[in-house]
């Protein structure tokens, strides 16, 4: 699997609604890839040569995770931290530890392609019901991992 790369020019900035809705239609062409692949694919190499298609996955599903969830991404960097303090990551930055967390942990899941399914996509504004962001002053949206708290309509 290489990327293919197109030159582009500067473009406006995308407004909120917009990029949350561009946001969950990329989620969902996602989810149509993962749909074709085979179980030979999953170890299949990637041009992040650290991970095969699998650790891309994982690493996709335990970022997007962090992001939907300040816990998440706390817990992401802290043990990202002890793992670069010993040796066990390449690379010297804060996000080369997360990335390696975010891998390690869903690097079990069976299959993993069901931890892309089961994200909720549909962007929702956060609310006090959400654990993560009970006592938050923030007002941003966000994609959320979790299905919908249950104290809400949404």
């Amino acid at each position: 699997m290489t990327a293919q790369s197109t030159q582009v020019g500067l473009r406006e900035r995308i407004a909120g609604d917009d990029a949350w809705e561009l946001a969950a239609a990329e989620y969902r062409r996602m989810l149509e890839f993962l749909r074709t692949l085979g179980d030979d694919d999953w170890t299949r190499p990637t041009d992040c040569t650290a991970w095969d298609v699998r650790g891309m996955l994982g690493h996709l599903v335990g970022a997007a995770e962090g992001f939907a969830s300040p816990v998440e991404l706390v817990h992401q960097y802290r043990l990202g931290a002890k793992l670069r303090k010993t040796g066990e990551v390449d690379g010297h930055l804060p996000v080369d530890g997360a990335n390696a967390v975010q891998v390690r942990e869903r690097a079990g899941a069976t299959p993993l392609r069901n931890s892309w399914r089961g994200m909720n996509a549909r962007p929702r504004r956060r609310c006090a019901g959400d654990a993560a962001f009970a006592g938050s002053r923030v007002r941003s949206r966000t994609m959320v991992v979790a299905s919908p708290c249950g104290n809400c309509s949404r």
